[in-house]
């Protein structure tokens, strides 16, 4: 622990010295056990300490939450979010930051009919799915209208995805209205057909409103990235993967992404760039195999022997703009959220903001963390 001395309006004062503390358990027990058992066996009850401390007693906006209530999950919370949290979120409950489905919604076993259908009658599966998609979007359209504060429908795949998902706004007072899990997987279903049918122009402005509902998702952006790889339009794939690298936080979704941008730069013509991508493809993902081969290819082409080191491939991607993910912007939102939800008693979202901290970083300390909280 550094403490540094101060002015009085609080400036640092360099010219004092700078006090630093180091405290190990084994000499912490040894010193204070002792002491603390001393202590806990006594009665404060009118002590001057407890009226020293009065004035730093905490009076937050509402009482420490129980501990069942700490752990419930979003759907079934109806705490209001303190105001710290709020703009941080665009949202103003708990409950509205929710992302799952009721396992009997009749919308979502009617996507799970269809799914069935496409084996027998892929026409009809599709005029299935496209009436679902409407009939729903019509629903969000008056949930909409009906909101009396400005209001965006988003699908988010999962919590993170949620708690992520204000990175894509700029505007703090927006609420966010989930979009049924049968409406984008509907959606999604539909683009699957148009892909298998080969009809890219038609598939196109599908992929293009599956990505407009999912803004965090990083299925739907692969989805459209795809689409528009399959009709050469490379220069769009990158400044799709440009979006997309704003966001992405797990090594697969990291390794997919860059193995799509380093196609698209290689077919357009700009290889230094596509060998830099294919260099920061996290090693022992799904996609690496195919990767390395496409890489060595390059290479080839390039007639280079080595590709380069991890901090050139990071320096070159960064001068075009691509951010290196998980971002510091996206680390740090995770950090802040992790901090805000545990100290106000969401546990079952500051558990998701942890354990993604503790998968980005492998510390010891995140995982024990990580596994109290649940």
């Amino acid at each position: 622990m550094q403490v540094d001395p101060l002015f009085e309006d609080e400036r640092p004062e360099e010219r004092l010295p700078i006090c630093i503390y180091e405290f190990t358990r084994s000499a912490y027990m040894a010193k204070w056990r002792e002491v603390a058992k001393r202590l806990d066996a006594g009665s404060f009850e009118g002590a001057p300490c407890l009226k020293a401390l009065e004035g730093s007693i905490y009076a937050g906006e509402e009482a420490w939450p129980a501990v069942d209530q700490r752990k419930v999950a979003p759907a079934n919370d109806m705490r209001v979010l303190p105001e710290s949290l709020r703009s941080l979120l665009l949202a103003d409950t708990a409950a509205e930051l929710e992302v799952m489905e009721d396992s009997e919604d009749p919308h979502v076993k009617r996507v799970v009919e269809l799914r069935e259908l496409v084996h027998t009658d892929p026409a009809a599966a599709a005029k299935g799915f496209a009436k679902l998609v409407d009939e729903l979007e019509a629903t969000c359209a008056l949930e909409e209208l009906a909101a009396t504060s400005p209001v965006e429908s988003q699908f988010c795949e999962n919590y993170l995805a949620r708690l992520l998902l204000p990175l894509t706004e700029d505007d703090g007072d927006i609420r966010v209205l989930r979009v049924p899990d049968a409406l984008y997987f509907a959606q999604y279903e539909l683009c699957n057909l148009y892909t298998q049918a080969g009809d890219l122009e038609a598939l196109l402005p599908q992929a293009r409103k599956l990505y407009d509902m999912a803004k965090s998702s990083m299925q739907a952006h692969f989805s459209l990235i795809n689409v528009l790889a399959q009709l050469e339009r490379f220069d769009e794939v990158v400044e799709v993967g440009k979006h997309a690298a704003r966001l992405a936080h797990d090594r697969a979704s990291i390794g997919y992404l860059f193995y799509r941008i380093a196609f698209a730069y290689w077919n357009l013509g700009d290889r230094q760039m596509a060998l830099a991508c294919y260099r920061l493809i996290p090693r022992g993902e799904e996609i690496e195999p195919t990767a390395q081969e496409e890489m060595r290819a390059l290479m080839a082409e390039m007639e280079v022997s080595e590709p380069p080191s991890f901090e050139d491939a990071v320096a070159t991607v960064e001068r075009a703009g691509i951010a290196l993910p998980p971002t510091e912007e996206v680390s740090n939102f995770i950090a802040d959220l992790a901090v805000l939800l545990v100290d106000n008693g969401f546990f079952f979202l500051g558990t998701r903001c942890v354990y993604q901290m503790w998968h980005a970083r492998g510390s010891d300390d995140l995982s024990v963390l990580s596994r109290s909280l649940q």
